[in-house]
């Protein structure tokens, strides 16, 4: 029969080392580099959305708003370089009506850092005609590591659960009906 107490016991030191660094270092992050999330809700006055990054990713996907080089892209930076990461940032999301093809343009855009999360979101606000279907394409894989993922979720204004997906390079949009 397997025991933990066993399992614990046949580890060696090394072992036992890497395991506790492997479960430590990434909870030392709030958001994980790696994993953003786009959050998409329909209203009745067009669709918001916000996207979600680590401030790791930025740096690495947006270099010029990481001004000390440190890699982490820090709250008195993302208050610097608010217009060049509200316009590189704005690039990787798109919406497009599926009945005429159009791709629609925000009508205003934020970035803020987020301090509870330690990540920054990028809000914007679209104007579509209600109804019908609409394809949210995230074009920010290009520029982030291989391996990236979105985790890209759709809602009615009521909260109900439009589409959702887990978006990588190869698949890259989410359609919404």
């Amino acid at each position: 029969m397997w025991s933990s107490s066993r399992f614990c016991q046949r580890l060696n030191l090394r072992q036992t080392a890497a395991l506790m660094v492997w479960f430590a270092v990434p909870s030392a992050w709030a958001h994980d580099p790696g994993l953003s999330s786009l959050e998409i809700k329909d209203h009745a006055d067009g669709v918001r959305v916000e996207l979600r990054l680590s401030a790791r990713d930025v740096a690495l996907a947006v270099p010029e708003s990481d001004g000390d080089g440190d890699g982490v892209v820090r709250a008195d930076e993302v208050s610097l370089g608010n217009e060049r990461l509200r316009a590189a940032v704005g690039q990787w999301v798109s919406i497009t009506s599926m009945a005429g093809g159009i791709v629609v343009s925000p009508l205003a855009t934020k970035v803020s850092w987020n301090a509870e999360d330690e990540d920054i979101m990028w809000q914007a606000r679209y104007e579509r005609e209600p109804g019908g279907q609409w394809r949210v394409d995230s074009t920010q894989f290009a520029h982030l590591p291989p391996g990236h993922h979105l985790f890209a979720t759709a809602q009615s204004e009521t909260g109900a659960t439009l589409a959702e997906a887990l978006l990588r390079a190869d698949k890259s949009a989410l359609v919404v009906r």
